[in-house]
Parts: C-alpha cells; sequence; structure tokens
C-alpha cells in the first residue's frame, strides 16, 4: 500500500477537535483545578475523569507519528525514492522543527502549567490573564513538551528500521516487528518502576533550583508525556505502519490490534485499580495503558472504515468526512495557537462578566465557539493548501535540508 491513509487525518482531526473543546475545562473553568492539585483528584467528579481520559490525547500523535514515519519509510526504500541517509536526516530535522516549536509555545503561549502549589504561564497568555508582564520561569520545564515527543517518535522508528535493515535485514520482516515489539513492551514493563523511583528525585531538583537535571531526567518520567513509555506508543505504531506499507492481511490486521489493544485496557485498568485499592498509590501511566488500548482499537477500527474499503467507497467517506479530515491536516498548528486564542476570547469575556466561567455548561459553550472560530480559520486556510501552517513549513523545510522529494510537501 502506498497512498494517503485518511483514517489518521481523521483520527488527528478528532483528537484536536476533543482538545479545542475540553481543554477549555483545564483550562478556564476554576472548578477543573483539583485536576492539577490533587493526584487522586480525578474521584472527586467522574463526569471530568471520563472526559479526560479522552481528552489527554496527545498519545495519539506519537502513534500515528510511529505509523507515518514506518509507512513512508518503507515505502520511500522499497521505491528507491530516497536513500536512508536522506530519511534520518528528515527525522532529525523534524524532531529538532518540532522541539523548537514546542518551546516556542510553551514559554510564550502556555496557561496553567501547575507546580507546588503555583500555576506558571507564558509570556502572552499569562500577561493576559494577569493584567500584568508575566515573565515565563524555568518550572514550565517541568512540562515536557508534548510536540518534541511526538518528533522524536518521527526520529526513532525510521531510526531503528534503519538499523535492522542492514545485511539484508530489510526484507526479515517477522523479526524486524519482533524487535520493535520487544523494545516496545520492554518500555511498557519498566515505565510504572522507573516512574515509582525517579519521580521524587525531578520534582526535588526542580525544587532545588536544578532545572536542567530536572529537566532531563523529567523527559523520561515526566508526568507529562515522558519518553518512557510515550515511545512505545511509536514503535507500536511503527508495526502497524510497516504492516500497512506491505499490504498485510486486513483480516488478521484486525484481529490482531482488536485484541492486543483490548488486553492492554484490561492490564491497565487492572493496574490502576489494584495499585488504588491496596497501596492507595495513583500512577497515571496505568491510565495511559489504557488509553494506548483504546487509540490502537479505534485506529484499526477507522482503517477498516476507511482505508480498507474499496477506492470508489473510500472517496464517498472521505468527502463525508472531510470537515473532521481537514482539522487533522493541521492539528499541530491548531495544538500550538488554540491556548492563546482562547485566551484573547476568556481576556475579552473578563471584561464583559469576571465571573461568566463559574457554571461547566458556560465553559462547554465557550469550547464550542472556539471550535466554531477554529473551523473558520481552517475552512479558508485549506483553499490555499494550508501554507505557513506548522505541518506545511516543517515539510518543506524539511525536504530541503534532506533532499527528499522535490514537489510541493504534503502534511504527512
Amino acid at each position: 500500500m502506498n497512498k494517503r491513509l485518511y483514517s489518521l487525518d481523521f483520527f488527528r482531526g478528532i483528537a484536536i477537535i476533543m482538545v479545542i473543546i475540553f481543554h477549555r475545562f483545564m483550562y478556564d473553568w476554576p472548578g477543573a483545578e483539583f485536576f492539577f492539585t490533587d493526584p487522586k483528584g480525578f474521584l472527586k467528579i467522574p463526569w471530568f475523569t471520563a472526559i479526560m481520559f479522552f481528552a489527554g490525547m496527545g498519545g495519539i500523535f506519537s502513534i500515528i507519528s510511529g505509523v507515518v514515519t514506518a509507512y513512508s519509510t518503507h515505502n520511500r526504500i522499497t521505491s528507491g525514492k530516497a536513500n536512508k541517509k536522506m530519511i534520518l536526516y528528515a527525522g532529525l530535522f523534524s524532531f529538532l522543527w518540532l522541539a523548537l516549536v514546542d518551546y516556542i509555545r510553551k514559554f510564550l503561549f502556555s496557561t496553567k502549567s501547575y507546580f507546588e502549589g503555583v500555576f506558571y504561564n507564558g509570556l502572552i497568555t499569562g500577561s493576559l490573564l494577569e493584567g500584568e508582564l508575566v515573565i515565563p520561569q524555568l518550572e514550565l520545564l517541568y512540562y515536557t513538551s508534548t510536540l518534541m515527543i511526538v518528533g522524536l517518535s518521527g526520529f526513532i522508528v525510521p531510526l531503528i528500521m534503519i538499523l535492522l535493515s542492514r545485511n539484508g535485514g530489510f526484507e526479515k520482516v517477522s523479526r524486524n516487528k519482533i524487535i520493535l515489539g520487544t523494545l516496545a513492551g520492554a518500555i511498557l514493563i519498566v515505565t510504572p518502576i522507573l516512574s515509582f523511583a525517579f519521580q521524587p528525585i525531578v520534582d526535588d531538583l526542580f525544587i532545588s533550583g536544578n532545572y536542567i537535571g530536572g529537566f532531563f531526567l523529567g523527559l523520561f518520567v515526566s508526568p507529562y508525556f515522558p519518553i518512557f513509555p510515550i515511545i512505545a506508543y511509536a514503535l507500536l505504531g511503527g508495526i502497524l505502519g510497516i504492516s500497512l506499507a506491505r499490504d498485510d492481511n486486513k483480516r488478521n490486521l484486525t484481529i490482531f490490534w482488536l485484541t492486543f489493544g483490548f488486553a492492554l485496557l484490561s492490564i491497565g485498568n487492572y493496574l490502576l485499580l489494584t495499585f488504588l485499592i491496596r497501596f492507595e498509590v495513583y500512577n497515571y501511566n496505568f491510565v495511559r495503558f489504557m488509553q494506548l488500548g483504546v487509540y490502537l482499537m479505534i485506529i484499526i477500527i477507522l482503517l477498516r472504515l476507511i482505508d480498507f474499503k474499496p477506492e470508489d467507497k473510500q472517496e464517498k467517506i472521505v468527502k463525508k468526512t472531510s470537515p473532521i479530515i481537514m482539522f487533522g491536516r493541521v492539528s499541530l498548528t491548531i495544538f500550538v495557537f488554540e491556548a492563546i486564542v482562547a485566551t484573547i476570547f476568556h481576556w475579552i469575556l473578563d471584561f464583559i462578566n469576571p465571573r461568566w466561567n463559574t457554571e461547566a455548561y458556560v465553559v462547554l459553550i465557550f469550547g464550542l465557539f472556539n471550535l466554531a472560530f477554529w473551523y473558520l480559520i481552517v475552512y479558508f486556510w485549506k483553499k490555499k493548501d494550508f501554507k505557513g501552517s506548522v505541518e506545511w513549513t516543517g515539510v518543506y523545510v524539511i525536504k530541503k535540508l534532506s533532499g527528499i522529494g522535490k514537489k510541493e510537501p504534503e502534511n504527512n
């Protein structure tokens, strides 16, 4: 198979739509502050916890990054459109680009980054909300950058694939999948252990002012999108991407990923409840296992509903779902700017009525208003093929630097 995977665009679209709406509960509703301040706060409002299970969807982008990079790496090598050096450079430049964009986002546009009883904001968002100049603090480094981890995922997967391709290893597909799966499994197993052992050290490093040490250790065990276990998401996505590129049996793929996803969901649920009930310990990594299982099941179902269909039926489905798919094509751009856009609207509403956001249903309406605003932006931007977006700019620059492709970039 060598075509665009519209199901991934659709899933990214769903994910970013939920982010636009439900981030408003997290960052604009005072009733959600317990979610930051109390590790077991999720027990207080069950409906909010259910929402956050699906709204904390950053891991989706890492899975999709793994699928897309493995899919494109396999197709580029087998078709001869790019050599291994070009592919590695493209992955590295993509990682650096997304890391740069994410830290610009963090220090300019971030809202309510909580640490040790204090909420930290970016320069622009904080200044608007506080009504005075807010200088970003290094405590913001406590929050691992989502886009950077997504970029790292897009570099690690092709790197491992290219290492495995030495001495004719590229055709040893079963072996390569087993290695990727073993690495992913090992990461998932050690993640809770590393979290229990090193997360308190990360906290102590930041409290003592050792921000650099806390930052680098936090990359691996931070509560927010750490390398462990998020890289495992990408590795599992890589296995699926290879299968799709080789056009493996669709029925077998469906059965395997549905079964595997359900197993992860069940294991995560068991571990979460066991540690809560027996040890009164809450570790968000167990929730991540559950999310990973759900995401994998959703992806394979969407593949069945969209990309596995005959071409004529697929075209009809893509046309009907195009409003969601177009959100998916600029999901990273929206992720970067949705907070500052919402903060500007929040700031305006504060002038009208400082207590406008006390009721949850009003915040929901506010989230839907933000969604409508972004729909208009995306609708008209689509006519220009999203030129200037984070995705378009990244692909354009990466192709120039790596030497991959001579055509206008697509949003992958």
